[in-house]
């Protein structure tokens, strides 16, 4: 029944339901001003979107992420990294043309996919979306075409309620 039950998930595209959750939330990624630890952000809810700079659903859902983070203030962090070799050169170029107003920074794919616990046989799609507690705990990862966060409907909405649920916790 287990086995037949996170078949279905991988199956409906709900793969990030599959991941070992709640886990520890223990990332560090560099920026353009340094490194930078999920732990810094404990006592706020942090709302990280591992991203490709490239893709058009990632730079749509920093637009989001932007609006949501002057929504909910202080209480709620925004943050995204590019998984991506050359990380230094388009990293700057994608803050200087969608000026984010939160840390985006680079890593290696093989550092955030071990991170996201997602293989690289079967990576799925970006962005994905991880909501860590105030206490650096993941409550929720989604992968980038998942119902929960994208697709049909308001993105927005989706955002912002499942960042509340996460607030709640």
């Amino acid at each position: 029944m287990e086995r037949r039950a996170l078949l279905a998930l991988g199956a409906g595209g709900m793969l990030a339901h599959a991941q070992q959750i709640p886990r520890l939330a223990e990332f560090e990624f560099t920026t353009t001003d340094g490194p930078l630890k999920l732990s810094q952000h404990r006592g706020k809810t942090v709302v990280l979107a591992m991203i490709r700079s490239s893709c058009q659903h990632c730079q749509q859902t920093t637009q989001l992420m932007r609006s949501l983070q002057a929504e909910f203030g202080p209480k709620v962090q925004m943050l995204a990294c590019d998984f991506v070799e050359d990380g230094p050169i388009v990293v700057p170029t994608f803050i200087d043309r969608f000026k984010p107003g939160f840390p985006v920074g680079w890593t290696t794919i093989e550092k955030a996919f071990k991170f996201l616990q997602v293989s690289l046989m079967n990576p799925g799609t970006v962005p994905k979306l991880v909501f860590i507690d105030k206490k650096g705990m993941v409550r929720a990862q989604y992968d980038g075409g998942d119902p929960a966060v994208s697709g049909e409907g308001n993105q927005r909405e989706k955002l912002r309620a499942k960042i509340a649920e996460v607030i709640a916790l």
